[in-house]
């Protein structure tokens, strides 16, 4: 990412201990693992004033951005998830992963809009499987 034109604005945050929560926001079983990476946005002072009039999650008690309250992703907005699988693993567990993970997210992300705003979509955001001898450095 640092040579990205972007690398001030975004950094890679580890997700292997995130879980979804509330629990509420699945429709489906939860499966023990979801993502291991998460491209995220650096706060800026937009994203800090928000934060400041962002109420707690219902049923989590605390406030988040995201579908998840685990302490390196609740205050920086996911723009990308990363699923990784090893060579000898099969990557359509991922897309599972990844499925359940989004619609959650997406899910949370709705419930940000403001009441008579549900006409505004919400944005598409990059999933990748990385399988094999990937390597991801994490900042």
């Amino acid at each position: 990412m640092a040579s990205s034109a972007h690398a001030e604005f975004l950094r890679a945050a580890s997700a292997k201990t995130a879980s979804i929560d509330p629990r509420s926001l699945a429709s489906e079983a939860l499966p023990r693992r979801f993502v291991d990476y998460a491209i995220v946005l650096v706060p800026d002072e937009v994203i800090s004033r928000a934060w400041k009039k962002l109420r707690p999650l219902q049923g989590a008690g605390i406030k988040s951005w995201n579908h998840t309250t685990t302490n390196n992703l609740r205050t920086t907005p996911i723009a990308a998830s990363i699923e990784t699988k090893a060579p000898n693993k099969s990557w359509t567990d991922g897309k599972a992963q990844l499925a359940i993970w989004t619609a959650t997210h997406h899910k949370r992300l709705s419930m940000l809009r403001k009441p008579g705003r549900d006409h505004l979509q919400i944005p598409a955001m990059p999933l990748l499987i990385a399988q094999g001898k990937a390597t991801i450095g994490i900042c």
